[in-house]
């Protein structure tokens, strides 16, 4: 619009010059006014250009901006991503090592009753040990006795054994859960 302004300032410019020379010396006044129209419509069409150059790099820097804040929310996603993708692995550990401590108390309680099992199977041992040096003549049942203190140790082996492929299968587990 200051362009089109600006041209047809020019264009009255031109006319005007044109008209203050046909009418002479009369005319002279009506020729510096016709010049500064002049100038004034070349001011305003520089002005035009200075604005659409203005213009131009607004936009220019607008469309950058954009630009970088769809790269800004592509990388606010990806952090969302991995924080998610963080949390659940977090969460699964946290799973893990819960199983873990259960796990653990079930073989703290199976070694308690291992334990009682040997504090009662030591207690059996010293009331044979008692009993045959009271009874020579009973010896008979004092194998007997032994042959049920073997079961018992046969049967505590196996609950070693037990134990032992538990606590395998936990280092199992825990390897899982080292970083």
């Amino acid at each position: 619009m200051i362009q089109s302004i600006a041209e047809e300032t020019d264009l009255l410019s031109l006319n005007a010059n044109i008209e203050a020379a046909r009418a002479g010396e009369s005319g002279r006044g009506f020729s510096v006014v016709a010049t500064q129209i002049s100038k004034l419509a070349d001011q305003s069409n520089s002005t035009a250009e200075n604005v659409t150059d203005i213009i131009a790099n607004i936009i220019a820097e607008a469309d950058r901006m954009v630009e970088m804040m769809g790269d800004v929310k592509n990388k606010i996603h990806e952090q969302q991503e991995k924080l998610d993708d963080t949390m659940d692995k977090s969460s699964a550990v946290a799973l893990g090592v819960n199983n873990s401590l259960r796990d653990i108390d079930t073989i703290r309680n199976k070694i308690s009753v291992l334990s009682q099992s040997g504090d009662s199977i030591q207690d059996i041992v010293t009331n044979l040990a008692s009993i045959a040096e009271q009874n020579e003549s009973s010896t008979q049942a004092t194998m007997d006795s032994a042959l049920g203190m073997s079961d018992t140790m046969n049967s505590l082996e196996n609950a070693s054994e037990s134990l032992k492929d538990m606590a395998h299968a936990l280092d199992e587990s825990l390897v899982r859960f080292k970083m």
